[in-house]
């Protein structure tokens, strides 16, 4: 997707099953970073379909402020805690910055 000139990947997800708990963080697979890093990717968008909150992030934090994550049975994975991440909470009516400011 695209977005006033900047590549985003979004992904849907349901906090409750897959946010981690420790540190509190969204992850996504090593060789997923390295194909959005291929494809120019600037901006991971994290969308929780629970609570409506949209969450988001440079790509490149990932990389910088990620944390390794080998949990069994999953491929290896980083986690970005989710300190790192703007927060949109439709909820709290607050308004951010558009992803460009990155």
């Amino acid at each position: 997707m695209e977005r006033g000139g900047v590549r985003i990947f979004r992904k849907d997800v349901d906090s409750r099953r897959h946010r981690l708990h420790s540190p509190p963080a969204y992850a996504l697979e090593e060789a997923t970073l390295s194909e959005l890093a291929a494809a120019r990717v600037e901006v991971v968008e994290v969308a929780e379909t629970d609570t409506g909150r949209v969450l988001r992030a440079p790509l490149r934090s990932f990389a910088e402020q990620g944390l390794p994550v080998r949990r069994g049975g999953f491929e290896p994975q980083v986690a970005l805690p989710l300190a790192r991440w703007q927060v949109e909470d439709p909820s709290q009516g607050a308004l951010f910055a558009e992803v460009s400011r990155w």
